[in-house]
Parts: C-alpha cells; structure tokens; sequence
C-alpha cells in the first residue's frame, strides 16, 4: 500500500472516530482489553467507535473483547460500514479472520454506494483480503 494509502485510511479512521475520548489511547496501546472490559457499562454509546478505533489500530485484543463480549455485533454500522468492511479496508487478516469466523457475519454486506468488504479491500490496497 502506497504511503497516501495508508494517511488516508487513518485520517478516515480518526474522522470517525472523532470525539471517541479512547482512541488515542487505543492508538498509543495505553488500553489493555482489561481496561476496556471494566469501563464497557460506562460507554455503550461509543462501542462502535471504540471497535472502529480497535480496527483501524490493528488492537485485535480489543476487537475479540468486544465482539466477544455480546455489547457489539456484526450488523452495526459506522458511516455505512460492518466491522468486517472496516477491517477489510484496514488489511489486518487477524482481524479479517477473526470476524470471518463468527456466526452472525455477512460478507454480503454492502454501503449505500453498493460497495462490500472486497471492494474496501481493493481501495486500501489489501489483495491480501481477496485472495482468501
């Protein structure tokens, strides 16, 4: 991926996750899971963010946390995309693989613009991702 490439994909990922008062926290690694997992009650209007931050931050401690924990599941949508989408975009096949293997995924998904998870992946440059 092209250095423009990924400036792109992580101003898109700040501006999202814009006002999410864990993301540069997340972003430093100065978040353990366990953290999170204490403070999950307190912030259930930002888990989408928060696992948006994790994504885009390749935290795949803080994204099986989250996904594990029931709070945040596979159909919530952040500016149109599912965590599978973001993490498509991202490249991260840890995160990728990880999410594949949950029962509610649905790689059919698709944004108001008739994109899904292979057509992210080709914009954040992640062939990777396709070839699976």
């Amino acid at each position: 991926m092209t250095a423009f490439g990924i400036t792109l994909i992580l101003l898109v990922c700040f501006l999202v996750t814009a006002n999410c008062e864990f993301y540069d926290k997340i972003k430093n690694n100065e978040l353990s899971k366990e953290q999170l997992m204490e403070q999950i009650d307190n912030v259930e209007e930002l888990l989408p963010k928060i696992l948006v931050a994790a994504i885009c931050n390749e935290r795949l401690d803080l994204v099986e946390a989250l996904i594990n924990s029931g709070k945040v599941n596979q159909s919530i949508r952040v500016m149109e995309w599912t965590p599978l989408m973001w993490a498509s975009l991202v490249g991260n096949e840890e995160i990728v693989d990880f999410l594949l293997a949950q029962s509610d995924i649905d790689v059919n998904a698709i944004d108001q613009n008739y994109r899904n998870m292979f057509h992210l992946a080709v914009r954040g440059g992640n062939l990777k991702i396709i070839q699976r």
